[in-house]
């Protein structure tokens, strides 16, 4: 029974719990006193670079985003009141298909929600991804990732848990690599927290 029990909690236990046990200290550097107006052109640069490595329909359906200010263009969300620049990029389920490796992620350090769920998006997730400190939401889920999970995923400390079921070998195989970390660390961990949401 103990065994089923430590089974059935490995396989819930998703990829963001792990991140909420550790509370790794991670800075990341920007320029001291950017402004607005520069922090948004560097966003920009980096979303056009990323929507021209897309397939030409992911390019397609990108149409809005022209020009330098990244805040009226598609699924992207920005702090108007502040220097923060864009805070969110919600492009779930528009059909995108390609890598994320042209997409310049370190150009984002006020980001706190990135959701590219339900897309065709293929390859590894960048290690630079570690260097978002602000994030709180991510979601790569039902896409067509593969590779090793980056060891920098760890130091994304302020992710809030989401609970995706996945029956895909790659989501199957973060759940498992989970599980083998928590039980190093946390040896008598054998229920899921009540933060755990379905």
């Amino acid at each position: 029974m103990a065994l089923l029990k430590k089974h059935l909690s490995c396989l819930l236990w998703p990829l963001f719990i792990i991140l909420s046990i550790f509370t790794i200290t991670f800075s990341t550097a920007a320029a001291p006193h950017a402004t607005n107006t520069e922090k948004g052109t560097s966003e920009a640069a980096a979303l056009l670079t990323w929507k021209a490595s897309l397939s030409n329909h992911g390019q397609s359906l990108l149409s809005s985003w022209i020009g330098s200010s990244p805040c009226s263009w598609i699924g992207i969300f920005c702090d108007n009141t502040s220097s923060a620049g864009v805070y969110k990029i919600d492009l779930g389920s528009l059909g995108l298909s390609g890598t994320l490796d042209k997409l310049n992620i370190s150009s984002f350090p006020s980001l706190l929600s990135l959701n590219l769920r339900n897309n065709s998006l293929y390859g590894s997730i960048p290690s630079q991804i570690g260097g978002l400190s602000q994030l709180t939401y991510l979601d790569l889920s039902y896409n067509r990732l593969s590779g090793a999970i980056p060891s920098t995923i760890g130091l994304l400390k302020n992710l809030t848990l989401s609970v995706q079921v996945q029956t895909s070998a790659y989501f199957m195989a973060i759940r498992e690599q989970i599980c083998r970390i928590i039980s190093q660390f946390m040896p008598s961990a054998n229920t899921i927290p009540s933060r755990v949401q379905g």
